[in-house]
């Protein structure tokens, strides 16, 4: 709530006029460019611009950065740059009108009724009309979602007595939960490379499987976790046909998994011989 009339979509202050700015949003290699063009139809609001009283605004805000930056323009069209470095998962746009200088007496014919006549005091930096309000997925095409493992997080599960693996999809990066003691277990595994397949085909390679199985099911057009935008942007770097179509009719959730992940079960196996062939030949000789 304001103590004067805003512009906006939100309230009934004005009785005429309109205010927005169109975005048109393009990717770079490095950069986010938001081509920006104002719809203004308001005759004070327009005055107060060519006079150099107030600007137009575009606030960006990513949460999962803290990145925030308000740029202020006086021209109808504006070209933002932005680095994807400084945003992650998503971006949210405000736009705004703002007074540059103390408005002593700000009145308007475009106000509603009851603020007909009356004239206010509007503080230089105030808000004086808000556009739509946008939120911009972020897809990072160079960012660390480098392959389809990414996506899973394997985490502590501390309430865990039974010693059971869990998995939960809903949230940005699926999370594989194992009881503190399998976990601790786990990192020790983890930390040797060699061992990559072997984690993948005891972790990851099954909660894949129960993943295809969930998306099986669901409207792809209405999923907005990162995890899911991710794997698809990495299946379509590894030309992988992956499709809801594929999964329901054309392929066997369990092998498709393996050949994702190239085979892991295969080479857990060579792994684990190699490493027990090893032990043996070190026991014959210690013979």
């Amino acid at each position: 709530m304001y103590p004067y009339p805003i512009l906006n979509f939100y309230t009934n202050d004005y009785k005429t006029g309109f205010f927005d700015i169109n975005i048109d949003i393009q990717f770079e290699s490095r950069y986010i460019v938001f081509n920006c063009e104002v719809t203004l139809d308001s005759l004070n609001l327009n005055t107060l611009i060519n006079q150099g009283k107030a600007t137009f605004g575009v606030h960006f805000e990513c949460p999962m950065t803290s990145y925030r930056e308000l740029i202020k323009f006086d021209e109808n069209k504006k070209t933002i740059r932005l680095p994807y470095n400084k945003l992650d998962d998503h971006l949210q746009i405000t736009t705004f009108i703002i007074a540059e200088e103390d408005l002593e007496s700000f009145s308007s014919s475009d106000f509603a009724t009851v603020y007909q006549g009356i004239d206010f005091s509007i503080d230089k930096h105030s808000i004086l009309a808000i556009g739509k309000q946008r939120k911009l997925p972020i897809d990072k095409e160079y960012d660390d979602i480098k392959s389809i493992a990414s996506i899973f997080n394997v985490v502590p599960d501390y309430e865990e007595k039974r010693g059971l693996m869990k998995s939960e999809f809903y949230g940005d990066i699926i999370q594989i939960k194992l009881p503190r003691a399998m976990y601790n277990q786990y990192k020790v595994v983890e930390s040797n490379p060699s061992y990559v397949p072997v984690i993948h085909s005891i972790f990851i390679y099954p909660v894949l499987v129960q993943v295809f199985e969930y998306l099986k099911n669901e409207d792809w057009e209405t999923i907005d976790y990162r995890w899911f935008r991710s794997l698809k942007r990495a299946m379509n770097k590894q030309n992988i046909d992956f499709s809801k179509e594929k999964l329901l009719h054309q392929t066997n959730p369990e092998e498709f998994a393996q050949e994702i992940f190239g085979f892991p079960v295969e080479n857990s196996l060579k792994i684990l011989k190699d490493n027990t062939i090893g032990l043996e030949s070190s026991d014959n000789y210690e013979s």
